[in-house]
């Protein structure tokens, strides 16, 4: 899958004012296998959540997803975004923030930080 854009309609708003935001989630390690994503929004005292389908998604490279928004949302927006295998198992898990206003295009980025512990004897490291 070269790259994976899906809109997500979280209030119906197709109308003149609604705002997009895309969220652009990336990955300092590379995060395999990932199944799907979860999208947590916090807008107003509101909270959605949706799915997202990957069907085997890496990252690398950069993923995007728009978000739109009818025209009475507005203020700060917070989205969480957590990366799942197909076991649902969590691999990666990360948060980015913005403000949203009518007729305009937010974008955010999401660092994803994988969920893996890392083995090893938890002790002073050897030098």
């Amino acid at each position: 899958m070269r790259a994976l854009l899906a809109t997500v309609l979280l209030i119906v708003g197709c109308a003149a004012g609604s705002s997009t935001v895309e969220v652009a989630m990336t990955s300092e390690v590379p995060l395999v296998g990932i199944a799907n994503l979860v999208l947590t929004v916090e807008n107003s005292g509101t909270t959605a959540m949706t799915k997202v389908v990957t069907e085997n998604a890496s990252i690398p490279p950069d993923r995007t997803i728009a978000l739109v928004f009818s025209a009475d949302r507005r203020g700060s927006l917070k989205v969480t975004v957590d990366a799942f295998d197909t076991a649902g198992k969590k691999l990666a898990h990360g948060t980015g923030a913005d403000t949203i206003a009518p007729s305009r295009l937010t974008q955010i980025t999401v660092i994803l930080e994988s969920t893996a512990i890392v083995a090893g004897d938890g002790g002073t490291p050897d030098f």
